[in-house]
């Protein structure tokens, strides 16, 4: 990012994360204007049928790319390309078709293992059958980064060492790092980058040994999968996914190396900080509301009965585990802003406020050379879409006979040609991570949080909600002051 212009998006997307859709029930527009001498005029967006249109037209409305260079650590990727043009549609060839049903049903397995071993070091722990979780965000964001590992590139990781992968490292500083470490030295220096404005040099000169090291663990797996493939050998992590797609592909449409380098850190990041996060903030709100964990748990044994590891299929059968999974979504949507530089004149169907208190449609111009920002969260926060919007009501998610809840308007994965591919991969590990531990725990608040948590006297719903829920962006809205307590059930 310009060196000015990172700590600028941070302070924005704070405002935008604390106001909601507050300042668009002001205006009375779902759309409004910000001008400035020194720049093109920014317009900021919160309505559905305009997110949608600017999602489906990625030529028109394109990705500012000076502002991708923190997710391109390795070069071009899917995510860090153009509109929809050659470089995107070689990469979106090769890296859609890995996200498969063979490979959302590994992520399943892989999910409920997971789980099951970290249910194993937890009881250990406990006390009295408890066990208090004060990091409920660094395990969640563990428990994703095991899933994407094992699942997404066939890579073990341990519980008993959470950072490590389950070969030791020996004394030696020297000594080669192991996959997962790779990963997660990548992963910090990302991060990094994000908090720290560009510099004319690098004060942290082992970020590239460290990137250096990911890259060639990569291209040694690469050869690895293809002599794999070659033997007839029948692989379903992404990884080997992805070579096979590349592997099939003209020589002239094929992926480089490197490119699948690219696209390799870029699914990490997107499989380890997104589900992670939304994991951390739906067990929080089981456990400030959790007369919530009752329909989890009754469908939770229903599909576990008799079985450690059900079909994938029953997946689907987790209605309730999913809709709290995507109520969490709507409210913590991993990507606050989305924003895109507006490269022609076209309109945007936008909606006002008339004096009767209804919204109505209008028809605005946007000029080229407007940066357009499509604000997710906002669009989340609109009453119009979602009555009573601060309050978590994960049966909005559910289909209530011919009524079905708006897909449409629904945005943590954006929308369009442009949408993340990996939405299977996060639903279903999702699904399975809250109902197995619903399923084996109830889920409460620490009792050092019970007093500050509880609900005030005269607060309203929301009013609670916006006072106990904090959260920052990072990489992507990361919930904060999650403390959480497992009671083991007993049948």
């Amino acid at each position: 990012m310009e060196p000015l212009l990172s700590p600028v998006i941070r302070l924005s997307e704070k405002i935008v994360w604390g106001l909601k859709f507050e300042r668009y029930e002001r205006f009375g527009s779902t759309a409004y204007y910000c001008v400035s001498p020194f720049d093109a005029p920014c317009l900021a967006v919160c309505d559905a049928v305009a997110i949608r249109e600017i999602g489906s037209k990625p030529d028109t409305f394109q990705k500012p790319m000076e502002l991708y260079d923190l997710l391109s650590p390795f070069g071009p990727n899917l995510f860090a390309s153009q509109g929809t043009g050659p470089e995107w549609r070689r990469h979106r060839k090769v890296v859609a078709p890995a996200f498969n049903e063979k490979n959302n049903e590994m992520v399943w397995d892989e999910t409920i293992k997971s789980c099951d071993e970290w249910f194993a070091v937890m009881d250990e722990a406990a006390v009295d059958d408890a066990f208090d979780e004060k990091e409920a965000v660094s395990k969640s964001k563990f428990l994703s980064f095991m899933v994407i590992c094992r699942a997404g590139f066939n890579k073990d990781l341990s519980w008993r060492s959470p950072g490590m992968s389950t070969s030791t490292r020996g004394a030696s500083s020297k000594e080669r790092p192991s996959f997962p470490d790779a990963v997660q030295a990548v992963l910090n220096s990302l991060l990094l980058d994000f908090l720290l404005p560009k510099l004319p040099f690098s004060p942290l000169h082992h970020v590239v040994e460290e990137r250096a090291e990911f890259e060639s663990q990569v291209k040694e797996m690469i050869q690895q999968r293809e002599t794999s493939i070659d033997s007839g050998e029948e692989l379903n992590d992404l990884f080997a996914n992805l070579v096979q797609a590349s592997n099939a592909e003209t020589e002239s449409a094929r992926l480089s190396n490197q490119e699948i380098v690219a696209d390799s850190g870029l699914m990490l990041v997107a499989g380890h900080e997104t589900s992670g996060h939304t994991l951390a903030a739906a067990l929080m709100m089981l456990a400030l509301f959790p007369e919530h964990q009752t329909p989890i748990l009754n469908e939770a044994i229903q599909v576990f009965a008799g079985a450690e590891s059900p079909p994938y299929t029953c997946y689907r059968d987790l209605k309730w585990a999913l809709a709290t999974f995507n109520e969490t979504l709507r409210m913590f949507p991993p990507g606050v802003v989305i924003g895109r530089r507006c490269v022609t004149n076209t309109s945007l169907t936008i909606h006002t406020r008339q004096r009767d208190g209804s919204w109505a449609p209008k028809q605005i111009v946007v000029e080229q050379g407007t940066f357009v920002v499509s604000d997710i969260v906002a669009n989340h926060y609109n009453p119009s879409i979602y009555p009573d919007p601060g309050t978590f009501i994960p049966s909005r998610f559910l289909d209530k006979g011919d009524a079905k809840w708006d897909r449409e308007a629904f945005m943590p994965f954006f929308t369009g040609p442009r949408r993340c591919p990996g939405k299977t991969f996060a639903l279903v590990e999702g699904a399975a991570v809250l109902a197995k531990i619903v399923l084996q725990y109830q889920v409460e608040l620490l009792p050092s949080l019970m007093e500050e948590y509880k609900r005030r006297e005269g607060e309203s719903k929301e009013g609670h909600l916006h006072r106990v829920l904090k959260a920052y962006h990072a990489l992507t809205l990361t919930p904060t002051g999650l403390g959480i307590r497992f009671v083991r059930r007993r049948s």
